[in-house]
């Protein structure tokens, strides 16, 4: 008789830029949760960041995918995190269809300060080279667009049943995170104080590469590896292994970025109205405090 493939329980959804390093890390901690070494599997969206095709969905059997979580124990709830899913137009329906009984969890942050954290991200691999003012002008999709979490959420709910949908507030999971993972626990049936709590919130701060050249192929590399069936293990072994991390913390700095001007920080707000009042409507939520700035957290996260 052929094995079930274990497959996840849950998937945190989004967004980039919105402390899914952070909550990864809590999840992994945790020990009546498995959570894979790889971050980002990038299993059911078919673009990447930059909007250039990654279709493993397409690519790889479903084998591949259960591969990441076959370790797990019978008793753990399994999970798995990639920001993408949720902007992504194909996720829905292919996770609906693949993971019927799955939950899932979204941390939206203000998408004025997320569309500055992206830009400055891509600034730092040598992805965008343009002014802050030019990339709103152009109303750029991979990092202006990825907020417009009313759009996303609606499509969302077009392929799941929303109570399997939990959505978190940035500001408000690291100005209390305590209270954050206690609603983390609640929806996923697991204890609260299995979290470390007290973990460090600035898992991923902002930061620059000394060299974004090998930062870039050193990405392309060990994405060709997990994602080529005859090199998939050895791209598993070294990230396991710490290979990777290692590499990037020697190649990364923090840095603080500059302050977002006011004429950007407005022209940003009247794009995202519209939007923000769809998510709103969607969801119950009340987001006065995204437009008038209310909760600033003092820290910049994945």
């Amino acid at each position: 008789m052929e094995q079930e493939l274990r497959l996840p329980d849950f998937l945190i959804i989004g967004a980039e830029k919105a402390g899914t390093t952070w909550l990864h890390a809590q999840l992994v901690s945790h020990p009546d949760i498995y959570m894979p070494k790889t971050k980002e599997i990038h299993y059911f969206n078919k673009w990447d960041s930059r909007l250039q095709l990654r279709d493993n969905y397409t690519a790889q059997e479903l084998n591949w995918y259960a591969e990441y979580f076959k370790t797990a124990e019978p008793d753990q709830k399994v999970g798995e995190v990639t920001p993408l899913y949720l902007c992504d137009s194909k996720a829905p329906e292919r996770i609906a269809h693949t993971l019927p009984q799955a939950r899932f969890i979204a941390i939206l942050r203000n998408p004025v300060d997320r569309a500055y954290s992206h830009y400055w991200m891509a600034r730092r691999r040598e992805h965008e080279i343009r002014p802050f003012d030019q990339v709103i002008a152009a109303q750029d999709a991979a990092i202006i667009g990825r907020g417009q979490y009313g759009a996303q959420i609606k499509h969302w709910h077009q392929s799941i049943d929303e109570r399997a949908l939990l959505i978190l507030i940035y500001e408000e999971v690291f100005a209390d995170p305590d209270a954050g993972l206690a609603k983390v626990a609640t929806f996923l049936g697991v204890l609260q104080s299995g979290f470390e709590q007290g973990q460090d919130s600035r898992v991923h701060g902002a930061r620059r590469f000394r060299n974004p050249a090998a930062q870039n192929r050193a990405i392309r590399l060990a994405r060709y590896l997990r994602e080529s069936p005859g090199f998939s293990f050895l791209g598993n072994l070294l990230k396991s292994m710490g290979i990777y991390d290692a590499f990037r913390r020697m190649n990364e700095a923090e840095v603080d970025y500059p302050v977002m001007v006011p004429k950007d920080r407005k022209a940003l707000q009247a794009f995202y109205a519209e939007d923000m009042a769809t998510l709103e409507e969607t969801t119950g939520l009340d987001l006065a405090h995204w437009r008038n700035g209310d909760i600033k957290p003092a820290m910049d996260t994945d």
